[in-house]
């Protein structure tokens, strides 16, 4: 059961910008123990030819996330380190989020 606090920060937070959501999405997770070891510098850690993404699938996985969250931190590795090799193309946010707009209603 969440506080009043909590619940009124919830109301805030999903009555701000896609953008902003976003942003602060970010900036929570990254205060989470299991994000601390990813790099001051994310666009360092892109740039590698093995990537840990922002998590390290070995910390998250067993009692941390469970298999499934695990699972799509392996399948997120594999699809990016299959990017860098120029076997798959990016698509552009604005892109994305408009084909989920447009599906969605």
């Amino acid at each position: 059961m969440m506080s009043a606090v909590l619940e009124k920060v919830e109301q805030d937070a999903l009555s701000l910008p896609r953008q902003e959501r976003a942003f602060l999405a970010y900036r929570l997770l990254s205060s989470l123990d299991f994000i601390g070891s990813a790099p001051a510098n994310l666009t360092d850690q892109l740039n590698t030819d093995s990537p840990r993404l922002i998590f390290d699938s070995d910390y998250m996985s067993g009692e941390i996330l469970g298999d499934v969250e695990a699972a799509w931190v392996a399948e997120a590795e594999q699809r990016y380190r299959e990017y860098k090799k120029g076997r798959r193309k990016s698509i552009p946010a604005s892109q994305v989020f408009a084909e989920a707009d447009r599906l969605l209603g």
